[in-house]
């Protein structure tokens, strides 16, 4: 809703006190939506593609939101908030810090972190403790959050776990970081997470994936295009998938796509999960050690 700023997005950088000015100054819009006559909107700040296609922006500042701890409104959308910033290099840690979400009539938290970092093809690393901040304890959705990120080498296991228990959609998450070359314990403990669509797809220096990986992911069901394109992937760990109980829905069309790198033996998903859709699921993945065991259909 508040992208104003992309329409003057030919800044570098801008002072960590910008938004204190917005708050005690008249003439400049407040990013604060009411809700009068807006089905679906509560009282809050909506920061939704704030900094939508700001292409030359290079730093943000620490604190960058502190002057809202002034206000009686809590956040209630962060959405594609830096999505096409591709000059970003760096997130400060602290860019959420002292923000927690008002107690009383005004109290909301973000559901959706979609597309926050979208195609920011310069980041390098995201802080660790980046979503520490109880503004983010109920988000229900960081589809593509890092999407695009194709400068991205580096993640933490911990980047999510503040709201690994809510979110249910982590589709895409990091779809084309083609400079990612390991993943950890990413989604370990993401229990209500239903769709892994495309998290990895398009990731081509990604070597090796941790077999906890999906730990604890018990509501897990889409895994389409997962891993498609991960070329330089040289193993699937055997137990990847133990963790997800739905036998009978699952997805994995297309899961590991193009992952010509594979020389061990895949999981045999096909006996695993029987009754999932695997169309295509280990497509050109012919220098697996049992690539002839793998059925017609999952090929």
């Amino acid at each position: 809703m508040c992208s104003f700023l992309a329409k003057t997005c030919n800044f570098t950088r801008f002072h960590q006190d910008y938004f204190e000015r917005c708050l005690l100054s008249v003439n400049t819009p407040l990013p604060i939506k009411y809700g009068i006559g807006e089905p679906g909107y509560y009282p809050g700040i909506y920061l939704d593609n704030f900094f939508y296609g700001c292409s030359n922006l290079k730093y943000i500042p620490g604190k960058m939101f502190h002057a809202y701890k002034y206000t009686r409104y809590s956040f209630c959308s962060l959405a594609g908030m830096f999505s096409g910033c591709t000059s970003l290099k760096n997130i400060p840690a602290t860019i959420f810090d002292g923000l927690p979400v008002v107690a009383g009539m005004y109290s909301y938290s973000p559901a959706s972190i979609d597309s926050m970092f979208n195609y920011c093809s310069s980041l390098g690393s995201i802080p660790d403790e980046l979503f520490d901040n109880e503004i983010f304890d109920n988000v229900t959705s960081a589809t593509n959050i890092f999407r695009g990120c194709t400068s991205l080498r580096d993640i933490s296991s911990d980047i999510f776990s503040r709201f690994s228990h809510s979110c249910t959609s982590f589709a895409s998450a990091f779809d084309n970081c083609a400079s990612l070359m390991s993943v950890g314990d990413l989604f370990y403990g993401a229990s209500s997470c239903q769709d892994f669509s495309g998290v990895f797809d398009g990731c081509s220096k990604l070597e090796s994936i941790s077999s906890d990986l999906f730990y604890g992911c018990s509501s897990a069901l889409k895994f389409a295009d997962a891993f498609a394109g991960c070329s330089k992937l040289d193993s699937i760990p055997s137990r990847l998938f133990n963790d997800c109980v739905d036998r009978n829905t699952m997805s994995f069309v297309r899961c590991f796509q193009n992952c010509i790198g594979i020389t061990s033996a895949v999981p045999e998903l096909w006996n695993q999960f029987p009754s999932a859709a695997g169309g295509a699921c280990f497509r050109n993945c012919t220098n697996a050690s049992n690539y002839a065991d793998v059925p017609y259909l999952w090929r």
